[in-house]
């Protein structure tokens, strides 16, 4: 099943809350065709940060909406204003901290929820807008637990062990990194409350190999790279076996992932068609033996990524489609080595 069938389901499973938040969004300020050159670049995320009055120094993050990685940073100025800088097309989740106050998502209603946090859309020639009021912190009490997490990374074709996978463990509720061990030469890892504190809250685990050989997944998601499916793990007062078994993905295998993802999309027959015949050139291109046309392919997979942003500009894809089939095509032009 592809990822768009997977996540699908998970919707459907999990009720209509994160169903609304895929809907098709709009980018808060559309900046008019009269307004000069240099404001017409703009593809970016801005926002004012407030409790009463600005908040200096809020640290503020755009997280990819799937996978939960931090794709780029910012920090609150004297008047509580920040600014992404220039972001790549596509939604985005923003979460803001600063010693002292609660952290929250943008749009999580006041809370530090990954899962809640509502999406923020990117497109270009706009400025999205995320602004939040932040509260006081709340004391809290921490629990001592004992724990540990171990587990070894192996091919998922040959079962040999693999070196070098870094293993991301994080919050199970607000994304956040809390140790990023690698494996060794065995294919191994082990954390345990000695190295991250006694808290133990439950976690979500990422592997991901360094060196793009292999496929990106969390524990628990059936081989996808998506937060939202990965298995909560419960460590406190536990050792728990993490192990996973990662995929090798030829450029081949790459392109036919994003060929079962615009099958399973909701486009239009007719763009089905045009785009996976797109495809297909690409595959043909990479499978004739000369490295030196593979540029060829990433031009295709390029002007694919370029007209998925089209289609959702025009409405014609929600943001929950569009970031699917982007991060498909970009995974592919990953794997083929594009620049």
């Amino acid at each position: 099943m592809s990822l768009f069938g997977r996540v699908s389901k998970y919707l459907a499973e999990q009720g209509n809350q994160w169903r609304r938040q895929a809907m098709p969004l709009f980018p808060l300020v559309l900046l008019l065709f009269a307004m000069p050159l240099t404001v017409l670049a703009q593809q970016n995320i801005t926002g004012e940060i407030v409790s009463g009055s600005p908040l200096e120094g809020v640290a503020v993050q755009f997280l990819d909406p799937f996978n939960a990685v931090v794709v780029s940073t910012s920090t609150t100025d004297g008047t509580g204003f920040y600014d992404s800088g220039i972001l790549s097309i596509g939604n985005y989740k923003v979460r803001f901290s600063k010693s002292g106050w609660e952290p929250e998502y943008f749009g999580a209603g006041k809370l530090d929820s990954f899962d809640l946090g509502a999406l923020v859309a990117v497109q270009v020639g706009s400025t999205a807008v995320a602004s939040e009021s932040l509260l006081p912190a709340f004391p809290s009490e921490i629990i001592p637990h004992s724990c540990a997490l171990f587990g070894t990374v192996t091919d998922a074709g040959s079962g040999a062990p693999i070196t070098g996978v870094q293993v991301n463990i994080l919050d199970a509720f607000n994304a956040m990194p809390i140790a990023t061990p690698m494996t060794d030469a065995t294919g191994s890892y082990y954390v345990s409350h000695k190295d991250v504190g006694p808290l133990c809250a439950p976690v979500k685990v990422r592997f991901s190999d360094p060196a793009a050989v292999y496929l990106p997944q969390y524990f628990g998601a059936a081989g996808q790279d998506v937060f939202a499916l990965a298995t909560s793990v419960d460590w406190a007062d536990n050792q728990v076996d993490v192990s996973v078994a990662i995929v090798k993905l030829t450029p081949s295998g790459a392109i036919d992932e994003v060929s079962d993802e615009i099958t399973d999309s909701s486009l239009p027959p007719n763009a089905k068609t045009r785009i996976i015949d797109q495809l297909n050139r690409a595959k043909a291109i990479i499978s004739d033996g000369n490295p030196n046309n593979d540029a060829a392919a990433c031009g295709v997979l390029s002007s694919i990524i370029n007209e998925i942003n089209a289609m959702q500009n025009r409405g014609e894809l929600s943001a929950f489609e569009a970031d699917i089939l982007r991060q498909s095509a970009k995974t592919a032009r990953n794997t083929i080595g594009c620049r």
